[in-house]
């Protein structure tokens, strides 16, 4: 025990101190140092860094990134082959060859793909045709080419397609039974109002994986080697650590509400009791904040930045202040200051409560999530 919580501790520690902010090659590597030698020293059961090792980080960091075979090609594969058994080597010597390269050609697949699948959704659905997309996606084969992507492309949205639609239709149903008056839309209007759906879907499909850095991605490529000790060993960048912590603990300092990010603004969805925001009572599910500045220091403009660099922030420590410059559902514009505090996430808590029935007593446990 003392050995695991020695791992723990140094590679909260060490890793943390050395990745805060990291967005550089140079710091990747020294993770990858880090990480190796910690694994290696400090684990129960050190697995063999060789060639097997290295095709199950090969395997599992492209599933991490692609599962569904929704962007990367034949061709790519055919060239990231050349990397499968040089993982190993390239863990031992610090280097993030196989990385960098997979994810300069994700990036530019991902643009790709963007780029034409709203013109796919601009094209009416024939759901009275019978087609075939196969969910397997880990015994499914990468398309070949990009036109095949986009035939690929065109049949997972109209199997996403076809949910909705059946939603609407059933929809549909129940207000006839409820109002025989009621006039039936025609299916040409319910496929067009799906095509809406979905499109919406996929904005904010392809909204959150732009919202995703290199940062995000090298987590999943080091987290593909640390899966390879055993299925418990993870790694935490400094912002999952946070989330981490914070759920354990059920406490965190900040204002009190929930955020969303939508059409690259950050709304407030939920306001948490007993907060700042809450005590406030300024604020709405639905205002949009727009800057956000501590005092005696210019506002930065949070609109199109990812949702984690807004939370940080807008948190801070207890006592201290933050001024949200919010537009609100009604369309004013006001700039609102909070005073930091300890927020309780009571729904984080484990409870227990005693039942009395036909003179017995029951012992209930509620552990919201498994520590």
């Amino acid at each position: 025990m003392k050995k695991i919580s020695f791992i723990t501790f140094l590679i909260f520690t060490c890793i943390s101190n050395y990745v805060l902010g990291f967005d550089n090659p140079s710091k990747d590597k020294l993770l990858i140092e880090i990480v190796s030698y910690v694994l290696n020293k400090g684990h129960y059961s050190p697995s063999q860094i060789n060639d097997q090792f290295s095709e199950e980080v090969y395997k599992n960091y492209l599933d991490g990134v692609d599962s569904r075979h929704l962007f990367f090609i034949q061709s790519d594969i055919d060239f990231f082959d050349s990397y499968k058994f040089e993982i190993d080597d390239q863990i031992k010597t610090s280097k993030i060859d196989f990385f960098n390269l997979s994810h300069q050609r994700y990036l530019q697949r991902l643009d790709q793909v963007k780029s034409f699948y709203s013109s796919l959704l601009n094209q009416s659905f024939d759901f009275s045709i019978d087609e075939k997309i196969n969910l397997d996606f880990e015994n499914t084969s990468y398309s070949k080419t990009l036109s095949e992507l986009k035939k690929q492309w065109r049949k997972f949205l109209k199997f996403n397609a076809l949910g909705i639609y059946s939603n609407l239709k059933e929809d549909e149903k129940q207000k006839k039974e409820k109002n025989p008056e009621y006039i039936l839309r025609s299916d040409r209007e319910i496929e067009i109002e799906t095509r809406t759906v979905l499109k919406d879907d996929m904005k904010y499909f392809f909204e959150a994986r732009y919202d995703l850095n290199r940062n995000d991605y090298f987590s999943i490529y080091v987290n593909s080697i640390a899966l390879q000790f055993d299925p418990h060993t993870s790694y935490f960048p400094p912002s999952a650590k946070d989330r981490f912590d914070q759920n354990i603990s059920g406490k965190f300092e900040g204002i009190g509400a929930r955020l969303t990010k939508r059409n690259q603004e950050v709304e407030i969805v939920d306001i948490i009791s007993g907060g700042p925001v809450w005590r406030e009572n300024t604020l709405r599910p639905g205002d949009k904040i727009l800057k956000v500045s501590q005092i005696n220091q210019t506002p930065v403009d949070v609109v199109g930045m990812r949702l984690d660099d807004v939370i940080k922030l807008i948190k801070g420590p207890k006592g201290t202040q933050v001024i949200l410059n919010v537009k609100k559902v009604d369309g004013t514009v006001l700039d609102v200051t909070l005073t930091r505090d300890i927020i309780e996430l009571e729904e984080a808590f484990a409870k227990s409560t005693i039942i009395e029935k036909d003179n017995n007593k029951y012992g209930l446990i509620n552990l919201p999530r498994f520590y």
